[in-house]
């Protein structure tokens, strides 16, 4: 009786022993697996939502500063006031980044058969997410010009250059994508007599 209990025992342990190595094995086949799928798959999916994320928080952010619309003014002189521009541009880059500061990280999903490749499979199955930190330099010029739109017509524009870096942190190493957008801050035209003759 002793022994049949002892030799049940040793048959418990060893099963257990090899279902903990397969257990084992399915992991690290698991990790293996999921490295070989992701090497490189994800950086093209990454930059184009990181860029599409940072074009979101730019519109968000002009849309805080969107005055009455264009201007218009007729002959004389038009005065421009440079302090209203400067604080657009500053609740322009306030608004800017608290979004930046939401969106630290960008949660990217990508289906399963684009991950294993083949034009077949490309697009189906399950989406397969991951986790990419982002962080983001921001810089904003405000720049003007004045254009001819016509017979003595002339518009001026204040813009406000956005320039943002995006650092994405990926598996694979660093990749930076760019991304430079123009918010008009004020439009004025000025209209002049029609010259006769």
């Amino acid at each position: 009786m002793k022994l049949k209990s002892l030799l049940l025992r040793k048959a418990g342990r060893r099963k257990i022993r090899a279902l903990i190595i397969a257990l084992l094995l399915l992991f690290i086949g698991s990790v293996f697996l999921y490295e070989r799928l992701f090497d490189g798959k994800i950086d093209g999916p990454a930059a184009n939502l990181a860029v599409t994320t940072v074009e979101r928080m730019i519109a968000e952010a002009a849309s805080e500063i969107k005055g009455t619309g264009a201007d218009g003014g007729a002959g004389g002189s038009v005065a421009i006031d440079s302090g209203k521009l400067n604080e657009k541009r500053e609740i322009f880059e306030t608004t800017l980044s608290e979004k930046i500061r939401k969106n630290g990280t960008i949660k990217v999903r990508i289906p399963l058969g684009t991950l294993i490749g083949g034009r077949f499979l490309s697009g189906k199955g399950p989406e397969v997410s991951s986790r990419v930190y982002c962080d983001y330099k921001t810089e904003c010029e405000v720049t003007s010009d004045f254009v001819s739109v016509g017979i003595n017509q002339t518009m001026y524009t204040a813009k406000l250059t956005v320039c943002v870096d995006c650092t994405l942190y990926l598996e694979s190493g660093e990749k930076t994508v760019s991304v430079k957008d123009d918010v008009i801050l004020e439009q004025l035209m000025f209209i002049g007599g029609v010259p006769l003759g």
